[in-house]
């Protein structure tokens, strides 16, 4: 099986990095993506990233700013009012900087990054 989901979008938001009560890092955005036929109206992808990844996205993307995301689709089911309902969200595990310099609000910041560049499961960043 195979679950790859590849977006790059404009940010519609400054991701904010938070932190679970295990002391956990996360950061929560939304990517809007144009349609390319059609209305060519925007389709607002949620993306949730972890960690190191989470890090990068909130230390170096701001509002506006085109990102390139890769990750997986991921359902997470809930109730409400007595219904079951769907919501569905983008777990991102590298992302890229795609504009130019004037994308770019730090030109010395790395190009892309990967979990396992940072550190993998352990938790310890290197640096």
């Amino acid at each position: 099986m195979l679950n790859k989901v590849i977006i790059m979008g404009r940010l519609t938001k400054t991701p904010e990095l938070k932190t679970t009560n295990s002391d956990v890092k996360f950061c929560q955005f939304s990517v809007a993506v144009d349609r390319e036929y059609g209305d060519r109206k925007p389709d607002f992808i949620n993306c949730v990233a972890w960690r190191g990844t989470a890090e990068f996205i909130s230390n170096y993307f701001t509002k506006g700013q085109l990102i390139c995301c890769e990750g997986r689709l991921e359902n997470n089911p809930y109730e409400k009012d007595g219904q079951k309902r769907d919501s569905w969200s983008v777990k991102i595990d590298s992302a890229y900087f795609c504009g130019g310099k004037s994308e770019s609000s730090n030109t010395t910041a790395p190009v892309s990054v990967e979990w396992e560049d940072l550190g993998g499961d352990d938790g310890e960043l290197p640096f």
